[in-house]
Parts: structure tokens; sequence; C-alpha cells
């Protein structure tokens, strides 16, 4: 569990940074999607790691076994076992903690490429030609078409990159 609060707390450090990309930001997003993935199958680990710190007993561990009231018409599943609390806390609490939160980073960083891909070329525009600016503007308009003149933005974005350029 350290492992994943120190790397979101690295993450999240390195997302508040004033001179971060949108390219950056993406690939911060993947790699603590990938993290959550991989920590979904090391609850072995953490429950090791907890043990260490202290006694851990689950909450029902002592308690006797709740048997399921069955109805008048239904058939006995011999498959069903019922979970030791060991699995009921990890298929009931664990997992879904780290499903939820693999959810909420997935969309963020839909958004996050969203962004990038419509907007990200203003981050690179001084080391974009004409053509790619141009094009760059054709994709954006086709997706905003409401919103500007594709022409009248073409030709700011070029006189843009032609100012930039100079400055270096």
């Amino acid at each position: 569990l350290s492992l994943l609060l120190h790397r979101f707390k690295a993450a999240s450090v390195r997302l508040q940074a004033i001179d971060i990309d949108l390219n950056t930001v993406v690939e911060l997003y993947g790699s603590l999607i990938e993290l959550v993935k991989t920590c979904r199958n090391d609850f072995d680990l953490f429950e090791k790691k907890a043990t260490e710190k202290g006694p851990t007993q689950y909450k029902h561990e002592k308690s006797r076994m709740i048997k399921r009231k069955r109805h008048h018409d239904e058939v006995s599943d011999p498959a069903e076992v019922p979970f030791s609390p060991r699995e009921k806390f990890r298929f009931n609490t664990f997992l879904p903690i780290l499903d939820s939160l693999n959810v909420q980073l997935q969309q963020r960083c839909e958004a996050y490429i969203y962004l990038n891909k419509h907007f990200g070329f203003l981050i690179r525009i001084s080391t974009m030609t004409s053509a790619d600016i141009s094009s760059s503007i054709v994709s954006l308009s086709e997706e905003l078409p409401n919103d500007f003149n594709r022409d009248s933005l073409t030709k700011e974005c070029i006189h843009f990159a032609a100012h930039l350029r100079s400055q270096d």
C-alpha cells in the first residue's frame, strides 16, 4: 500500500508542476493505471506487510458461519462455497477500491488524451511546419466546427510559430 501512496504522491507533485505538458500528463496517468492493475494481484503481499505492522484479524474470523435461508423452490448449489473472512475482505473491499480507483484514473486519462489530441500541437507549435500547423487546425475545427474561423486561426498560429522561432 505504501508503494501506491508513494507513487501517487510523486505523480501528484509532478502533475501540479507549472512546466508539465499534456504528453507527460497522459504518460503519468497511464503509468498509474498500470500500477493499480498490477496491485490487484498483490493482495497477499499487502496482507503480509499489514501483518508485519501488527496483528491482523478479520472481523468475522471467530464468529460462527452464517447460513443463508433458502426459499422452498430453491435448489441447493453444491458449487456454492462461503467465502472466508479474508476472501470477503479481498472481494468486497480490496478489489472494489482498486477497481474504482482504476476507473477514475482512466476517466481522467481519457480527458487528457482528448485535450492532447486536439490542443497538444500548441505546445510544440514552434517546431512544426506550416503544413503540420494547418492539418492540426483542420483536425481541431472538425471537432469544434462553430468555435472559430479555420483560415484565420491557421494564419494566426503560423504567425505565432514564426514569432516563437525568432525569439530563440
